[in-house]
């Protein structure tokens, strides 16, 4: 399945994407919204901190229908339709010779 995918550093905040989204599952909002645990305000802070205002792009995953619109309307290809999967990992080490461990991960 197609995902739009989005690139930050390619975007010029025009809303073009947004505007065209027929689900209306974009939404630009200024970086200061959004919230999270430490480690996602830690990682804001990491990536906007020498910028004086920053926007975040929030999806919808469970509105979007894929069309691609969003990725055709983008005059900068800062989102793009892509395969992209999560996939789960299970990990198992050797604690003695006839026993396993479960790591999570």
């Amino acid at each position: 399945t197609q995902n739009p995918i989005f690139y930050g550093n390619l975007c010029i905040l025009c809303n073009g994407c947004v505007d065209v989204c027929p689900m209306d599952c974009l939404k630009l909002v200024p970086v200061f919204a959004l919230s999270g645990d430490e480690r996602v305000i830690a990682i804001i802070k990491t990536h906007t901190s020498a910028w004086e205002e920053s926007s975040a792009m929030l999806l919808d995953p469970t509105l979007c229908i894929r069309c691609g619109l969003c990725a055709a309307r983008c005059p900068t290809e800062a989102v793009k339709m892509e395969e992209f999967r999560f996939t789960e990992e299970e990990l198992f080490e050797i604690s003695s010779p006839n026993s396993f461990k479960e790591n999570a991960k």
